[in-house]
């Protein structure tokens, strides 16, 4: 199985990208769980992040932020919540 790690930058990053670099990251978290598979991860790069809250129909997707200090997940609805996991 290979794990690919899908970057996103929600201030440079664009959906037309591939997303598999903080280069070349996607704008959006929802483009980035459509594109990822079962057990790849998406890295969220320093910002903040909107998720429109959906259903995964994946498993095992981690979402987590580069940096512990200046990454901000800001959910858009308040009946769920999203853990993320800090780099140490």
């Amino acid at each position: 199985m290979v794990v690919i790690n899908y970057f996103i930058d929600s201030t440079n990053g664009l959906d037309t990208n591939n997303g598999l670099s903080s280069t070349s990251a996607f704008l959006t978290i929802e483009h980035a769980i459509s594109v990822a598979a079962d057990n790849d991860n998406i890295i969220l790069m320093p910002g903040t992040h909107t998720y429109n809250l959906g259903v995964i129909t994946k498993n095992n997707i981690t979402i987590r932020g580069l940096d512990t200090n200046t990454c901000i997940l800001a959910l858009a609805s308040s009946d769920y919540y999203i853990c993320i996991a800090i780099n140490t």
